[in-house]
């Protein structure tokens, strides 16, 4: 929904389709880490970064929001579970 907001159209051309890719490959880390996948990890800590660096380039970030804070949390926590979670596919 942030993604088609007015505010965001008024950004840039290209930001409303880089963050929603971003979000997409967040849901799509989310199924992998459910699934107990490394590539899940890698790719939730890759999409991380990369809306951090979106979001800094944009000046839209904020290092106290919510959505960051619990994200790192997470990061954390599956820093633990790495050595237990699957290579294949």
């Amino acid at each position: 929904m942030y993604a088609f907001s007015p505010t965001v159209k008024k950004m840039g051309e290209y930001y409303p389709a880089l963050y929603s890719l971003i979000i997409c490959l967040q849901f799509i880390a989310f199924v992998g880490v459910w699934y107990m996948k490394r590539w899940g990890q890698e790719l939730f800590v890759f999409s991380f970064f990369a809306k951090s660096i979106v979001q800094v380039l944009m000046n839209d970030f904020s290092a106290a929001s919510l959505t960051f804070i619990l994200s790192l949390l997470f990061i954390l926590v599956l820093v633990f579970f790495y050595r237990r979670m699957d290579r294949n596919l």
